[in-house]
């Protein structure tokens, strides 16, 4: 009798245990989910396509006159809308990351720029342009250089340094480079341009962004004087810079 009852608990075991995993949540006899085949794509918006305001350049002008500057940032689009306080802004779409603006002349005060793209989204650069009086003149500079050199001489970097904070703040910068009529066409140009180079290296390591210098090589072509002495020479090898505010 014991034997009998022996083998009679080992032939229920494996019905105990498959009830016991089965409690366990076993999926033991379920028929597998259906696979239908289709995929769920999740668009994650690319960085440059996420309307965003970086600066405005300048962003520091002078009050009650008209302003040419540079809006950069991301995702604009064409028919981008600019509002700097409650003025409207004459806009210029260039492509995602910029766009030009004219700003009128405007009152002193610190204001927000709003951009609104045609899609009906919008941002706030938050104070981002300021008006104010006493902000320096750097739309015309003229440096002079000594006889077949390119570096800037002491007086030259000394009135560069002088207007570092409105280059720092103005918008496209261009530097045009002389020299006087001795040497050849070809070594004037070349000189020409170390000139301008120079100047824009200057400007590099002040601080001034360098896609927003352009250097122009004019070599002898316009002279600043028509004579043919030292005097004329001296006036002829120059550098002139113009940035726009």
């Amino acid at each position: 009798m014991m034997r009998s009852r022996s083998v009679y608990a080992l032939l229920l075991l494996p019905l105990l245990l498959g009830a016991a995993e089965g409690k366990k949540g076993c999926g033991c006899g379920q028929k597998p989910p259906e696979d239908t085949g289709a995929t769920v794509v999740v668009e994650v918006p690319r960085p440059e396509d996420t309307l965003k305001v970086v600066s405005v350049e300048p962003s520091v002008v002078k009050p009650g006159v008209e302003q040419s500057a540079t809006l950069f940032g991301s995702g604009f689009q064409d028919g981008v809308a600019v509002k700097i306080g409650s003025s409207v802004v004459d806009a210029t779409y260039k492509d995602g990351n910029t766009a030009k603006l004219r700003v009128p002349g405007m009152v002193e005060g610190t204001y927000d720029v709003l951009v609104t793209n045609p899609d009906g989204k919008a941002t706030t650069l938050r104070r981002g342009y300021v008006v104010k009086a006493g902000v320096q003149d750097c739309r015309f500079l003229r440096v002079q250089f000594e006889f077949d050199k390119a570096d800037p001489t002491p007086g030259a970097l000394s009135a560069l340094s002088a207007l570092k904070g409105c280059y720092l703040s103005a918008g496209e910068i261009r530097i045009d480079g002389h020299s006087d009529e001795r040497g050849t066409t070809e070594y004037n140009l070349a000189l020409a341009e170390r000139r301008a180079e120079a100047i824009q290296r200057w400007m590099v390591s002040a601080g001034v962004l360098q896609s927003r210098i352009r250097t122009v090589s004019y070599g002898e072509e316009k002279p600043l004087s028509q004579g043919h002495d030292e005097k004329a020479w001296a006036e002829n090898r120059r550098a002139e810079i113009h940035a726009i505010e």
